[in-house]
């Protein structure tokens, strides 16, 4: 969904609070009101640059049990997304 968000970010027009083709300056707030939920917390892990963004979800369970808690790190690009899995 952040995603998702940042991708209508990047085509919005600046003058209308939008990257204007570009995702520099996008912030987590920028994405959602709230950067934690139920599910976990977000950021941007990756400062938005012409062509792309990252965004870190960190979950609210450990999933393998090593004492850390699932992180993702999702590529935004303006026509598709990257997802890594740092931590399970």
């Amino acid at each position: 969904n952040l995603a998702a968000r940042a991708q209508q970010y990047y085509v919005k027009p600046a003058g209308m609070g939008g990257g204007g083709n570009s995702f520099s300056g996008i912030a987590i707030a920028d994405l959602t009101p709230k950067a934690t939920n139920e599910n976990g917390t977000y950021s941007i892990s990756t400062a938005g640059n012409g062509t792309s963004v990252g965004i870190t979800g960190v979950g609210v369970q450990d999933g393998d049990g090593d004492g850390t808690n699932c992180t993702v790190i999702v590529t935004v690009f303006p026509d598709s997304i990257a997802t890594t899995i740092s931590k399970r």
